[in-house]
């Protein structure tokens, strides 16, 4: 990353290095039986989604990394009314929207998401993906509640 937060308020590799390491350890364990294409959709989604700019950059970055072109990254913003995107994209950018925007009710990943997941990923490929969704959030959490930048 290249740019600094102003303000940036703590540095977790600095200042909550347990967490930090768990966080990574979590990371690297979340979406493993998935392709690294979709894992990076669903991180730029929930960052969008939550207005993490850091986030936002990080994964936007890796998704061009990845092969993803400009206006395909500038798509995941309004996914659902883009072409763009694989039946299993949707899938997974469905589940991020439920379980992004947690409406309170109880549901958190209605039926038709879990069960499209399941159908387009298996059951351990739809717990996969939740674990992805969960630790984005919490990253995305972390950075925007430290105004975090680059280290």
């Amino acid at each position: 990353m290249s740019f600094a937060a102003p303000n940036q308020r703590a540095s977790l590799p600095r200042d909550a290095s347990e967490v930090y390491a768990s966080m990574l350890a979590l990371g690297a364990a979340a979406g493993a039986s998935l392709p690294d294409d979709l894992v990076e959709l669903v991180k730029l989604r929930a960052s969008i989604l939550n207005g993490c700019a850091y986030c936002i950059e990080l994964h936007r970055s890796a998704a061009a990394d990845l092969g993803f072109d400009a206006a395909t990254i500038a798509a995941v913003a309004a996914w659902v009314e883009s072409p763009r995107f694989s039946d299993e994209q949707r899938v997974a950018l469905a589940a991020t929207d439920a379980l992004t925007r947690l409406t309170g009710d109880g549901q958190g990943l209605p039926d038709p998401e879990w069960e499209g997941a399941v159908d387009a990923f298996g059951r351990d490929g739809a717990v996969d993906l939740i674990a992805v969704i969960a630790t984005i959030n919490a990253w995305n959490r972390l950075a925007i509640a430290t105004h975090t930048g680059a280290d």
